[in-house]
């Protein structure tokens, strides 16, 4: 594979692309063709069924593009392609699109990384069938111009299409009778003929049975994703002109050569270069005393830049400092009274912090942070929350941040037999944890939290530390240690 200053080279003249519409099922066929012939076991299988089926995802092009107009969305900016993929993440995959044998909504398992592009993102269907989104990505075909990248896509004066591929997890006789199914979704630039392809390999004296249940599965949910899009248009669900992808996903890209019916990667792309932050102060504190504290160190982040593609690109940093419940910048009342938090028998109030951050953190709320961050007592909440396994992968950042954390004693058993082998709790190996560490710290001293800091690495979560010269405060105007803090975030988003 050849590639040219990140976005591969061209070895032979771009040919002219045809304007008919029978060129999308030509393209498409062809990035199917090659996606499937990525699978080994398929190729291998004597016995495979498939079933292609091109439909047109906007029925009614001018009224779709006048909803997009009207909700301040510009639809050569955004990507028809990419927005129809959207569409369908929200309404067919993670809501079910409506598919008349399961009246009820699939039971998501694993969160996509964003809701922005789905990767990642596992569901339980019917009778325990769990299916996930295995790739996404963009492909643009070779045409007149040279490829060029935005912040927010590739595009081309010709054509581009938009992807997602998916597979059955757990197939078995009584669940789905195949050895295996994959399943790829693509979208084109117009919303014409658009392709829905799936591919199988069914249980002996099955064959019949299982073509007949996925067709009528794939048409009723093209049927019923074709109503959604003519009747909300692409910018509901969640996905107006203002409202961008919370958190830095890489997507796979690729090229189509007509003339050559190949396909190769350009390069992978970063889709967002936006950085949102849920950050929790300390006891006394509030919500805009902390964000104020934190400014020079969100003033640093915002001024760097990430490279996507060829082109550079400033990070848009959003903080949220909700401030705790209770009276005097309080999460919670130690008991006994004068007690503190590394020697409490309990913490009086802690369910209603803890609902608190969790309500905010919730995907229901459409609240995507890439970084959990919690200073002193709002620190010990966080902890607190992970010995409990109030913390899922539902819900939590792949990114926390620890500043003068205490040990949480009224959970210290749990906190040290903490292990993730259970189906609750985060999966350690998707969250990274920073400890920040004062020298100096005269309020909650060192030694707690390299006490927290063992049990979290002993459970299996891959944690840093940074140890400065300081006391308790956040260290948001030391120079050294703010741009360390930077560099880990940035090395964990990437």
């Amino acid at each position: 594979m050849s590639r040219g200053n990140g976005l591969g080279t061209t070895v032979n003249p771009p040919p002219v692309l045809p304007d008919a519409a029978d060129d999308d099922v030509t393209i498409s066929t062809a990035i199917v063709d090659h996606f499937f012939s990525q699978n080994s076991f398929m190729n291998a299988s004597k016995h495979v069924q498939s079933i292609r089926e091109h439909f047109d995802a906007v029925p009614d092009s001018a009224k779709f593009f006048v909803t997009m107009s009207s909700s301040g969305c510009n639809s050569t900016a955004d990507g028809t392609s990419n927005l129809l993929r959207r569409k369908f993440v929200q309404y067919t995959w993670i809501k079910g699109g409506d598919l008349f044998l399961d009246p009820f909504p699939p039971k998501i398992l694993s969160p996509p990384s964003t809701t922005y592009s789905g990767k990642g993102c596992q569901r339980r269907v019917g009778p325990g069938l769990i299916e996930e989104i295995f790739d996404v990505g963009s492909i643009v075909v070779r045409g007149s111009d040279d490829v060029s990248v935005n912040e927010l896509q590739v595009t081309t004066d010709s054509y581009d299409y938009s992807y997602i591929r998916y597979r059955v997890l757990n197939p078995s006789l009584l669940r789905y009778p195949v050895y295996f199914h994959e399943g790829c979704v693509i979208f084109s630039r117009t919303g014409k003929k658009c392709l829905w392809a799936v591919q199988w390999e069914p249980f002996a004296g099955l064959q019949w049975y299982v073509k007949g249940l996925t067709s009528i599965v794939i048409k009723n949910l093209i049927r019923n994703f074709q109503a959604n899009v003519s009747v909300t248009g692409i910018q509901k669900e969640g996905y107006g002109g203002n409202d961008q992808p919370q958190n830095q996903q890489k997507e796979t890209v690729l090229e189509y050569d007509p003339a050559t019916k190949s396909m190769k990667l350009l390069d992978t792309i970063t889709k967002s270069t936006s950085l949102r932050i849920l950050a929790l102060h300390g006891k006394g504190g509030s919500g805009s005393s902390f964000y104020q504290h934190l400014s020079p160190l969100l003033e640093q982040l915002s001024g760097n830049k990430v490279e996507i593609a060829s082109t550079n690109n400033t990070i848009s940093v959003h903080c949220d400092c909700p401030t705790a419940p209770f009276p005097e910048g309080k999460w919670w009342e130690q008991r006994p009274p004068g007690s503190r938090s590394y020697n409490a028998e309990s913490y009086e109030g802690y369910e209603k912090a803890m609902d608190m951050v969790r309500s905010t953190l919730s995907l229901e709320a459409g609240n995507n942070y890439d970084v959990l961050l919690g200073h002193s007592q709002g620190a010990i909440l966080i902890a607190s929350m992970l010995a409990n396994k109030d913390l899922t992968d539902a819900n939590t950042p792949p990114m926390i941040i620890l500043n003068g954390v205490a040990w949480p004693n009224p959970f210290g058993h749990q906190l040290k037999e903490l292990k993730f082998s259970h189906s609750n709790g985060v999966k350690c190996t998707k969250v990274r944890v920073l400890f920040l560490m004062g020298e100096c710290d005269q309020i909650n001293p060192i030694q707690g939290a390299v006490q927290v800091r063992d049990c979290l690495q002993n459970s299996g979560f891959e944690v840093s530390t940074i140890v400065h010269s300081g006391g308790h405060s956040l260290p948001t105007k030391n120079e050294m240690v703010a741009k360390s803090i930077i560099n880990w975030m940035m090395s964990s988003s990437k």
